[in-house]
């Protein structure tokens, strides 16, 4: 159902928003408030939001956070507001998988666009490559220890961001990069 402009301006007088002010004046925060209302009035039957805590105030990140209904909500049953830590030591091995599950697409993430530079014929190892791979590393422990210690939605959420972010890369790489560089190699053959 479309709200239109009557429903712009119920949104935006529920959550504070100068309606005279030019949206590019407007914080981060206040911006994605902006573009999650626009997405309802415009009757859109599914928002996409990625980093969706980014640009929050530290006050709405936690009221966010705090939703009730994550605390009481499992998935492949497992509880979205207990920690991965504090099951596995209860005996829930379900929770090891996830962690792992969660660290390896966290490395594959990190590791992709060294696979597709790979790709390229004219490919060269760089000095910074090597160095970079011992960070990615530390990165995927850093992310597996936060997967441990924070609420198990945080590892599904991870999970679903590093896949996307597979997927994206690749799409990129072969469907624009790679057909590019053979449009161009077509034409200076000819």
């Amino acid at each position: 159902m479309r709200e239109g402009v009557f429903g712009v301006n119920r949104y935006l007088g529920c959550s504070n928003i100068d309606r005279n002010r030019k949206i590019s004046t407007f914080s981060k925060g206040m911006k994605k408030q902006v573009s999650i209302i626009l997405g309802i009035c415009a009757g859109t039957k599914y928002l996409l939001c990625d980093e969706t805590f980014d640009g929050l105030d530290p006050v709405m990140r936690q009221a966010v956070q705090r939703v009730q209904i994550l605390y009481s909500t499992t998935v492949f049953g497992m509880n979205l507001g207990l920690t991965p830590m504090s099951q596995i030591t209860k005996g829930h091995f379900i929770y090891v998988i996830l962690v792992a599950i969660m660290g390896l697409s966290q490395f594959g993430a990190i590791e992709i666009n060294n696979i597709m530079l790979k790709r390229n014929k004219n490919y060269k190892p760089s000095s910074t490559q090597n160095s970079m791979k011992s960070m990615n590393i530390v990165m995927t422990v850093m992310i597996i220890y936060f997967g441990l210690v924070m609420p198990t939605a945080m590892s599904f959420y991870w999970i679903t961001t590093n896949i996307i972010t597979v997927l994206r890369t690749v799409y990129i790489q072969i469907h624009y990069i790679e057909k590019e560089q053979a449009a161009k190699e077509k034409n200076v053959v000819r």
